[in-house]
Order: structure tokens, then sequence, then C-alpha cells
């Protein structure tokens, strides 16, 4: 068990390193925006060799992020931004997009360059339109790019971002719609589990100890759903169901009925034990009252 411990931690160490790299890749990226949108080459000779630096800083910090992605891909690990970005089925400009959307989520001083990157202290959250202007270095590809925050595109539609007017809006319109993760997405990345703020009073996040086997079942019942658990083991998609840090596929839904104190609890705790997942226990209680 403390083998296990200290991999996860090492694991965890691994990818804390990863995360820190892609922050700091967006750091020289939105740097050499500023100083670029501030005018501050004296000639375009000036500008050229600014942009080299710049290429050459992303270039070595891209080879950083490949050997660490090499360590993981060695402990037959995948990091969980990667992760997301498979599960979901994302492609290169998706996933840059989910990127630049997490960074202020996982270091708020890179709102402060936001804020310099609009010259605007009070805007500090990232729009369509600065993303846009981020990644497509014309008007064509920005036009044609807005299809990535339609409501049925990839993101949105499996809520790995949401759009929001921003507190400081400029203009109206899609454009000045503000990119915001959900919070468990960003603990996910971090290796953390947690619950969504909206549940937090109603529900508790668990990690279920019980095996099958320490729940008295009648024999055939005990058995019934051992299969299903293989079952669905065996025909899940690595990746994706119960894995995915959001829902994704069809799962499994299990109704357990019958009066209190009779195991149901115990049963689906045990049922997440087996299929190596963590638990959501809500409180009727408190849900009820909520109605």
């Amino acid at each position: 068990w403390r083998v296990c411990v200290k991999t996860e931690q090492a694991f965890i160490e691994l990818n804390a390193q990863f995360i820190d790299g892609v922050i700091h890749r967006w750091e020289v990226l939105l740097e050499h925006q500023i100083v670029s949108r501030q005018g501050a080459f004296a000639t375009a000779d000036a500008a050229e060799a600014a942009q080299r630096e710049c290429n050459a800083a992303v270039a070595q910090l891209d080879g950083t992020l490949s050997e660490l992605r090499a360590q993981a891909d060695q402990r037959g690990r995948l990091f969980p931004l990667d992760q997301v970005v498979v599960t979901y089925g994302l492609d290169s400009v998706e996933a840059t997009i989910l990127q630049l959307a997490l960074v202020p989520q996982l270091d708020l001083s890179f709102s402060h360059r936001v804020a310099r990157y609009h010259n605007n202290i009070l805007h500090d959250v990232i729009d369509v339109a600065m993303t846009l202007a981020l990644l497509f270095p014309s008007r064509e590809a920005r036009l044609q790019a807005r299809s990535y925050f339609a409501t049925d595109a990839p993101l949105l539609d499996n809520r790995l971002i949401t759009l929001a007017r921003a507190k400081e809006p400029r203009g109206s319109g899609l454009l000045s719609q503000e990119l915001r993760p959900p919070e468990r997405l960003a603990d996910f990345v971090l290796c953390r589990r947690s619950l969504d703020a909206s549940l937090r009073h109603i529900a508790e996040l668990k990690d279920p100890t019980l095996s099958l086997s320490d729940v008295a079942l009648p024999a055939e019942d005990a058995e019934n759903l051992r299969n299903l658990v293989q079952h669905f083991k065996r025909t899940e998609t690595p990746g994706t169901g119960l894995a995915a840090p959001f829902p994704v596929g069809p799962g499994m839904t299990i109704q357990l009925v019958g009066p209190p104190g009779t195991g149901k609890t115990m049963i689906a705790r045990a049922i997440a034990h087996e299929l190596g997942r963590v638990m959501i226990e809500v409180d009727c209680g408190t849900l009820n009252g909520i109605g």
C-alpha cells in the first residue's frame, strides 16, 4: 500500500511539473503578444528578433513537455489534461483553447497578464475575441474558427467550458463572452477530486473500501452483481463512461430498491469499490428540503 501511495505521489509531482510547463508556455506567448501590441519594437528587425526568441523559448518548453509525457507513458499513465483531450476527442485547436481557458484557474497571476493584454486592469478574463486573436493570425481564419464556440461543438457540448458575459465586456455578442471552465475540471487536471461547488452542501465525495465479498447477499444476487461489474469493466472504453471527468457514453445505471437498513448504500459502495470509482453520497433529506 505504501508503494502505491509513493507511486501516486510521484505521478502527482510529475503532473505538477507538466502543468507548470503548460502555464509557462502560455506566459511566454502572451508576454510576447503584449509587447507586440504595445508597439515596443522600434524596427521590423527588432520585431523579427523578438519573434525568433519567443519561438525558441516555446520550442524548448514543448521539448520539456514531450519529455514529461514520455516519463508518464513509461509509468503507463496519461496526464489528466491529456486524458481530457483523448476522452472527449478534442482536436489540436480545441485542446489549445481548453488549455488557455484553464490557465487563469491554475495560476491567478496569469490574470494580471490578461489585463495587460487588454490594457484594462478590470478586464482580466479570457474572452472569445482574445482567444481567436491569439490562435488565428488572419481575420478569415478567426471568422471560421467561431464554430469552435458553437453550442454543439465539443468544448461546450461536453461542458468543458461555458460562455458567460464578462464583468467588463468589450462590446456584445459571442466575441465578448468569457471562457469559463468548471472548477471541477481544474481540480481534475491537478490530480485532485472534487465536487461541483453547487453540490457540496448536499453531497460528499467518498472513496469506498467495501468489496462485494463484505456484503451479506443471497448467493445468486451477489453473483449477478459481480457479473454486471465484470461486464461493465470489459465493455467500457478506456477513458470514457465513469472514468471520465464528466459523463461520456451510456455508463451504467443500477436501481436498488428496499426499505431503510437493508444494505442499499453498502451495496452501492461495494460496486463503486469494485469498479475503482469514487462515490457521491447525496443527503436526500437536505435535497428534499431544497424542493
